[in-house]
C-alpha cells in the first residue's frame, strides 16, 4: 500500500513472527508495508504470499 493510503484488513491468524490478512483485493498492495494493530505500535510487514483475498506477511524487524 502506498504510505499515504490505509485500509482495514481483519487477521485470520496472528503470531510473534507474522499474520493472515483478509481482504477486499490484494491489487495495489506492495510487497512492504507497517501494519498497525490496535494498542501496539506499527510493525514493518513483508508480504510472504498473497491468494486473490488473503495475504501472509512475516514481521520485519523495527528500525
Amino acid at each position: 500500500m502506498p504510505a499515504d493510503r490505509r485500509s482495514t484488513a481483519p487477521f485470520r491468524d496472528l503470531s510473534s513472527t507474522g499474520a493472515k490478512l483478509q481482504v477486499n483485493s490484494v491489487v495495489g498492495i506492495s510487497n512492504t508495508f507497517d501494519l498497525s494493530i490496535s494498542g501496539v505500535d506499527r510493525q514493518p510487514c513483508k508480504v510472504v504470499w498473497r491468494s486473490l483475498r488473503e495475504l501472509g506477511v512475516e514481521f520485519q524487524p523495527k528500525a
